[in-house]
């Protein structure tokens, strides 16, 4: 199984996604061994967006998908919070945005981004 910690930062009823292999994604990464999953998401977003600050508020929830591709389970961590400061595109992010829920769910997510992003409609964050 892998697992992967997110960031789900809403502001102003947008949320913010970051263009990676080929699908629009929360900003986060794979969780490594003996690694805690807050340190992990900081590590990821300074490395992704070295001009930003990063605040966790608070765990959200956890989503599992069947990973297709490579026939494992992916267990996303989603942890609610804000990127403040100046993002832009790295040699593995080509794009980034704030949608809204209206917006969002036209655009090409991945399939736990997606379940991510209705749980987040249906409690009202987004």
């Amino acid at each position: 199984m892998i697992i992967a910690i997110n960031i789900a930062d809403v502001t102003s009823k947008k949320i913010l996604l970051i263009y990676k292999n080929n699908y629009w994604v929360l900003p986060g990464c794979k969780l490594l061994k003996k690694e805690n999953e807050k340190n992990c998401l900081l590590r990821e977003c300074y490395k992704d967006f070295p001009l930003t600050k990063i605040y966790i508020h608070k765990k959200y929830k956890s989503f599992v998908v069947k990973n297709l591709n490579k026939n494992t389970l992916l267990l996303a961590r989603v942890y609610l919070g804000k990127v403040e400061g100046i993002i832009s595109p790295s040699s593995k992010i080509s794009d980034y945005g704030r949608f809204s829920k209206e917006e969002v769910l036209k655009i090409n997510i991945s399939e736990i981004t997606k379940k991510i992003i209705i749980s987040l409609i249906k409690d009202g964050h987004l």
